[in-house]
């Protein structure tokens, strides 16, 4: 049976296979940022794991896998080779323990066996630095925030007072808020949450009002009007 696994994932093109794992991708997310995101680590012109492969082994993914499970490559040897490669790149540590992660979980869905214990004796990644920022005063946040256009400064003030990422914010309607409560709440559905789960938060005076005087500036928005839209 596994035989038969084998021949049907070394049938596809590199296309496919690619295609079939960033789908795999999508589905858990849902994210359009995360799939592209995967698709420059592993098929990215610069550094992506399909030039490691082109320069060092000329070869392209299918023919990897094929390799590997002729017991011609080692693939922890090759993942520390990608890992070194970059690094030689000039690609941020942190980038490159996304990429491995990636290009681990690529070559796990082409059928290769990856083990996450031998990858720590046998794959050295660096080390990510942390340097510590210094936190901003108040009295350059207030300078930003009049120098922000209308828009852009409601969705500051929802998102520092909510906790809101950027694409749930985008992604409100105003069936969304109950203006009516004190404080103003916001229902975030499971559709447009990243953790795929319903939840719910609230804004400040000071959010709130900027929001209701945006809506009512620029969609004509009144405060004894329904949510419906």
């Amino acid at each position: 049976m596994w035989g038969n696994i084998r021949l049907k994932t070394q049938a596809k093109t590199p296309e496919q296979a690619l295609e079939d794992y960033l789908d795999s991708i999508y589905i858990q997310s849902h994210s359009q940022y995360s799939v592209a995101s995967y698709r420059t680590a592993i098929d990215g012109q610069k550094n992506g794991f399909r030039k490691f492969l082109q320069e060092k082994y000329n070869c392209d993914e299918i023919q990897l896998t094929t390799r590997i499970q002729n017991q011609e490559l080692d693939v922890y040897n090759i993942l520390n080779e990608y890992a070194i490669f970059l690094d030689k790149k000039g690609v941020k540590p942190k980038t490159i323990r996304l990429w491995f992660t990636v290009v681990k979980g690529y070559l796990t869905h082409l059928g290769v066996e990856v083990f996450s214990e031998k990858c720590k004796q046998r794959v050295k990644l660096p080390k990510i630095i942390r340097i510590k920022k210094e936190a901003l005063t108040k009295e350059i946040l207030v300078k930003l925030l009049r120098n922000l256009e209308s828009k852009l400064l409601t969705a500051v003030l929802v998102a520092i007072s909510s906790g809101m990422r950027v694409g749930e914010i985008s992604a409100l309607t105003l069936a969304d808020i109950e203006f009516n409560r004190d404080p103003v709440k916001i229902n975030i559905r499971a559709e447009t949450s990243k953790s795929r789960e319903d939840r719910e938060t609230y804004l400040t005076h000071e959010a709130s009002e900027a929001l209701k005087d945006y809506l009512k500036r620029y969609f004509g928005w009144r405060e004894d009007s329904t949510n419906e839209q």
